[in-house]
Formats: C-alpha cells, sequence, structure tokens
C-alpha cells in the first residue's frame, strides 16, 4: 500500500499556498519504478516491428499492388482497426440530496460547470472557470487538480480518490487520513459517520479546507472509495471552496 512504501513525501505545512504533488511523487514510487521497463519493452517492440519490416523488404522485393493484368489475383481488403473503448465518464447526480459539511452549497444563480474525470465514480461542480487536470492515476487510485484565479491571488484544489481494500474499516481509515496531499494544520472533525473534514485559517489572507469521505458506489452497499478534497484559497474565495466540497460530499452519497 502507498502509506507503506519508502519514499513517500513528507507533509508540507501550508501557510501559504502548498505545492502541488507531483506525477510518481506521490503516493508511492511503485508507478515510478515500472516506467523505465515499459520503455524498454516499447523499444524492444518498435526495434522488433522495425526490423520485421525490413526483412520483409529485402526479402520480397517487387511485391507491390497487384495490377489489373494479373488475372485472378486479389487484393485482401484492409480490416480496419478497432475503435478504442470509449472511457468511462460519471454521471452528474442532479437530483441528489444536498449534503452540507461546512458552509453554503452552489445555489441555482451560481455558474458552475461539471467536472466528469475519466475512470471516477462521481462527478461533482465547480465554478464555471476552474480549470482542471489530470495529475496521476492507477486503477486503484487517481488525482486531478485545479485551479482558479491568478497568483498570488489563486486557489488550488486536489482531488484524489483511493480504492479501499478492507471495506474502508478503522485500520484503513486511519491510514488514509495520513495520505492528504497537503498538510490539514488542523486535527480533523468527524462530520457523521463517514465524513471527517479540517478548516483552517492561517491568518495572513489564506484558509485551507480538508475533507475525507468514504463511500459507496451503490446505495447502501459495502464501503469501497476514499476521496480526499483539499481547498487552499484567498480569506475571500472560503465559500467556493466549501460549495465545492460540499458538491462532492452529495455526489458520493
Amino acid at each position: 500500500m502507498p502509506w507503506e512504501t519508502p519514499g513517500y513525501p513528507a507533509p508540507v505545512r501550508s501557510p501559504d499556498v502548498p505545492p502541488l504533488p507531483g506525477p510518481g511523487e506521490w503516493p508511492s514510487q511503485r508507478a515510478r519504478s515500472r516506467k523505465p521497463l515499459l520503455f524498454v519493452l516499447i523499444g524492444v517492440v518498435v526495434l522488433l516491428l522495425v526490423g520485421g519490416g525490413v526483412a520483409a523488404a529485402l526479402i520480397l522485393p517487387g511485391k507491390g499492388k497487384p495490377t489489373d493484368k494479373q488475372a485472378g489475383s486479389t487484393t485482401p481488403s484492409a480490416s480496419p482497426s478497432p475503435s478504442p473503448s470509449p472511457t468511462p465518464l460519471p454521471s452528474f447526480q442532479a437530483a441528489a440530496t444536498p449534503v452540507t459539511v461546512v458552509g453554503q452549497s452552489f445555489q441555482p444563480t451560481d455558474k458552475t460547470k461539471v467536472q466528469e474525470f475519466d475512470n471516477w465514480p462521481f462527478a461533482f461542480r465547480t465554478p464555471a472557470d476552474m480549470t482542471c487536470e489530470f495529475w496521476v492515476g492507477q486503477p486503484d487510485y487517481k488525482a486531478n487538480n485545479c485551479k482558479r484565479g491568478t497568483e498570488p491571488n489563486h486557489t488550488i484544489m486536489a482531488f484524489v480518490i483511493h480504492k479501499c481494500v478492507n471495506g474502508c474499516d478503522a485500520t484503513e481509515q486511519a491510514q488514509f487520513e495520513t495520505m492528504t496531499p497537503w498538510k490539514p494544520d488542523v486535527a480533523l472533525t468527524a462530520k457523521d459517520p463517514t465524513t471527517k473534514f479540517g478548516d483552517v485559517d492561517y491568518g495572513n489572507g489564506r484558509v485551507q479546507l480538508t475533507m475525507i469521505h468514504y463511500f459507496s458506489t451503490t446505495p447502501g452497499g459495502r464501503l469501497s472509495w476514499v476521496v480526499i478534497v483539499q481547498g487552499n484559497s484567498p480569506t475571500a474565495e472560503r465559500e467556493t471552496v466549501r460549495k465545492v466540497v460540499n458538491d462532492v460530499r452529495t455526489q458520493t452519497g
């Protein structure tokens, strides 16, 4: 598991804007260790394919397209390459009952955008002008980062999901709470049996909100995922971050 892997980066204090974790830096080094091997394998395959093409050219000279004068010859029709399977996108549940962790929720008059990340179990809303990008991902772990505004008065948010292997039991929850991208800088408060949060005002014009929530992808099912959301913003944008966090909580049941 990531928290058992040597080299896991130490949490950073965030009285200012914390640096976003880079691909391969968080949560483990496993993906990083596989990349060189993958590149070597790709190189070998390319060399074999290129070598095979050269050999065919040397052994089979003059094998071109058949002409109309070549009676009885046929040209095999090229088989179309199979289309790649579409990447699953989550659906936003507009009818979901709003759940509030802290602060306010989005209002009908707010200008929002639905964020539908590839292979995520849920979608959620952010302000319409917030831009998000994929950061790193594995089958059981994915992270996206979002940004709004211009430095130094900008808002940054990290969204992380991780698959539970033991039903998100107490031991797993204790481990996940050490895996937030940035240090929460406050003891997390239990909002409900599956949700904890920490709201920090650094007193220097910036605030940070952390939420950890365990959920199931089926109504009433066994807990199977954890979502970790953190937002670091100017104090004036505090309610905006809270609205996003509340929307994630609402969409994950």
